[in-house]
C-alpha cells in the first residue's frame, strides 16, 4: 500500500511491518520523503482481524515479494523494515539476491538482529540510566507496564465476552510475528546497511545498549543513523521531520 504522495520516476523505498502489522506506522515518515520517495508500506496478514495469518516464513515471505513485484518488477531495490520488519526484509533480500536480483541498500529501523538478547539489568545500572536519561527513564518504564496491563484487560474483557475484537486479534498478532522469526538466522549481509538506531533507552531491550543493534556481526557495510525517539515513538509525526532528513542524508551519501 502507498503510504505517501506517489510520483512517477521517483525510486521506491518499500518498508517492511514491525510487530504490530501495521503499515500506517509509516505514514508519518513517508509524508516527510514525499518528493524524493515512493514509500510503499507492506502490511501483515490478519492486522485487519479477519484474514488468517501467514503460517510460516515461506508464505509470508513469498507474499511481500510478490507486493513489491507489482509495484517494481526489477531492482535495484531499497528494502526496509521497522523492528521484526528488518528480518524480514532481511530475508526478502536474500530471496531477491537468490533470484538473480539486486538490493541497493537495506534500512533497518531499529530491528535487533534475533541471536541478540537483552540481558538483565542491575539495580545499580538502573540508577545510572536514570541519572544519564533523566526522569524520562522511570516515566516510560511505568509507561509501557501500563500499556501491557491495559491491553492485557482489553483481552480479557474480549475473552469473557467471547466476542473476536480486532483489538485482541492485532495482539494475538504481535505474538505470532514475533514467534514466527525469532529464530531466523540472517546470515551474512552483503549489501550496504543503514541502521536508524533510536536514541533513547527503551524497556524491553535497556539491556542492549548498542546503537547497531547486533548487526556489526553480519553486516560488511553497515552505518548507524541516531533518531530521536524510542522504540515505539521514533516513527510518530513528533520525529518524523529528522528522522526523513537523516535517511535522506545516509542514502545520498
Amino acid at each position: 500500500m502507498p503510504v505517501n504522495e506517489q510520483q512517477t520516476g521517483l525510486p521506491n523505498i518499500f518498508m517492511i511491518h514491525g510487530a504490530g502489522g501495521d503499515a500506517a506506522t509509516f505514514e508519518p515518515l513517508g509524508r516527510h520523503l514525499a518528493g524524493r520517495y515512493n514509500v510503499w508500506g507492506i502490511q501483515a496478514a490478519g492486522y485487519d482481524g479477519v484474514s488468517p495469518f501467514h503460517d510460516s516464513q515461506e508464505a509470508m515471505a513469498s507474499s511481500y515479494l510478490t507486493e513489491i513485484r507489482q509495484v517494481q518488477s526489477a531492482g535495484p531495490y531499497l528494502l526496509s523494515g521497522f523492528s521484526t520488519g528488518g528480518v524480514i526484509a532481511a530475508e526478502l533480500m536474500r530471496r531477491t539476491q537468490a533470484a538473480g536480483d539486486t538490493v541497493e541498500r537495506l534500512i533497518l529501523i531499529d530491528a535487533f538482529l534475533p541471536s541478540l538478547r537483552p540481558r538483565s539489568i542491575p539495580a545499580s545500572e538502573h540508577l545510572r540510566n536514570l541519572v544519564r536519561a533523566g526522569p524520562g527513564y522511570g516515566l516510560s518504564r511505568l509507561r509501557n507496564r501500563i500499556q501491557d496491563r491495559r491491553m492485557a484487560k482489553v483481552t480479557e474483557n474480549a475473552q469473557l465476552a467471547g466476542s473476536v475484537q480486532v483489538e485482541v486479534q492485532r495482539r494475538k498478532l504481535v505474538d505470532h510475528l514475533v514467534y514466527l522469526w525469532a529464530d531466523y538466522e540472517v546470515g551474512q549481509v552483503e549489501v550496504p546497511v543503514i541502521m536508524m538506531s533510536s536514541e533513547e533507552i527503551f524497556d524491553i531491550w535497556e539491556g542492549v545498549i548498542d546503537d547497531a543493534r547486533g548487526w556489526e556481526s553480519v553486516a560488511q557495510d553497515l552505518r548507524v543513523v541516531k533518531v530521536p525517539g524510542n522504540h515505539l515513538d521514533l516513527l510518530d509525526e513528533s520525529h518524523a521531520a529528522v528522522f526523513a532528513q537523516r535517511l535522506f542524508d545516509a542514502l545520498g551519501d
